[in-house]
């Protein structure tokens, strides 16, 4: 039983990390770390989406997905980092996605070429999540699934 809490403990700090480190595109991220913060931002933001509607305020999915677009773009190229590729093409993807998300929602007509823009930009950070690793140390910094943590600066 407290094997299991403490594994759940390690997966919740790894999940909240993008949200401690919102400010560092410089280092690596795995992908366990980015897969865990995104089950946990949007269920974050269902939870603040639920909760707005509950008590008749209008703050829709989108509104409370947007408390995660710096995180997701930070960890973005963290993650490119981890592959072995420059980090800068990471919060692009990430930045397309959300903008093209909040545009889908809007009542106004989306073009076909914004349409397959958002798909195209899904598949590179599906693609980014997915990526195999570069292994061992990359000029990026080692790699985190060998340094303890607090151990790396």
């Amino acid at each position: 039983m407290v094997k299991g809490l403490r594994i759940l403990g390690e997966g919740l700090a790894l999940g909240l990390r993008p949200y401690r480190d919102v400010l560092l595109f410089r280092g690596r991220a795995t992908r366990s770390e980015t897969f865990l913060f995104l089950m946990l931002a949007g269920t974050i933001g269902s939870a603040i989406a639920m909760l707005a509607a509950r008590l008749g305020l209008t703050v829709g999915l989108t509104d409370a997905q947007m408390l995660a677009t710096l995180p997701i773009m930070t960890l973005a190229a963290r993650r490119l980092h981890d592959i072995g590729l420059p980090g800068w093409p990471g919060p692009l993807i990430a930045a397309t996605v959300m903008i093209l998300r909040i545009s889908y929602d809007s009542p106004l007509q989306v073009p076909v070429a914004a349409e397959a823009t958002r798909w195209l930009s899904l598949i590179a950070l599906f693609a980014i999540i997915f990526w195999p690793p570069a292994p061992g140390e990359n000029r990026y910094g080692p790699d985190p699934r060998l340094v303890p943590e607090g151990a790396a600066s």
